[in-house]
């Protein structure tokens, strides 16, 4: 009777192993390949940060901002800069978003994305930067990146600058009224020079034809006061 249940038990042991084995494995995606790689030394900003799963992540196709609720790459410094253009975009087997890194140094890589089997999964690795020639440095950002404001070329993002201020040595547009004259100026004093000329001999034209005019006033009453005295004299 032992015997017979003993045989029992391992045959129906071998028939719950042999279910298991011709039932699909249901698990979570994993990550088979990365941009960066986990602890390489990178001398050049890659074009993106990339990780690739082993099937399909549960996202919309070419998913990205709003869409990618739950999928996340976050790249930080030592210091806890972070790094990227924060435009993550999700499609199949990859998501990634545009690379962009400061200083040589360590990086930090986190990454978070839903697995085709509805869980999330979230990790994270090291990689180090040694940049070589005149590589572009993005500055650090004290909160991760949003995407439209980050910059990873290394050129500030566009705002009004001191370039942008008008240049105090360049001439003044036109007024309705004149502006005054600029110490040392010699043209504008030698046009108060000529005004002064002007005025000046106009004063003196007038003045010389006041005095022949009174002159000849003088002259007239002293003709009519001798016509007037030879008309009076008695004729002999």
């Amino acid at each position: 009777m032992r015997r017979t249940t003993a045989a029992a038990s391992i045959i129906g042991m071998s028939a719950l192993l042999a279910l298991g084995a011709s039932l699909p494995a249901s698990a979570h995606n994993y990550v088979v390949s990365s941009t960066p790689a986990e602890g390489e030394a990178v001398a050049a900003v890659p074009e993106g940060f990339v990780l690739t799963t082993n099937e399909a992540m549960l996202a919309p196709e070419g998913a990205a901002g709003a869409e990618t609720a739950g999928f996340a790459i976050q790249v930080t410094d030592a210091a806890g800069l972070y790094y990227g253009d924060g435009c993550l975009e999700v499609a199949g087997t990859s998501m990634g978003m545009g690379a962009g890194l400061g200083a040589a140094g360590d990086y930090t890589l986190a990454y978070q994305f839903i697995s085709a089997d509805g869980h999330t999964v979230s990790d994270s690795y090291s990689f180090s930067y040694a940049p070589t020639g005149d590589a572009a440095v993005q500055t650090g950002l004290a909160e991760p990146p949003v995407c439209g404001e980050a910059s990873v070329t290394g050129e500030p993002a566009a705002e009004t600058g001191p370039s942008e201020v008008p240049d105090a040595s360049a001439a003044p547009e036109a007024s309705d009224e004149a502006a005054a004259p600029a110490p040392g100026d010699d043209t504008a004093t030698t046009g108060v020079s000529d005004t002064d000329e002007v005025a000046l001999v106009l004063g003196i034209v007038g003045g010389v034809l006041a005095l022949l005019l009174v002159a000849g006033i003088v002259t007239a009453i002293v003709l009519r006061r001798r016509a007037s005295g030879a008309g009076s004299n008695p004729v002999d």
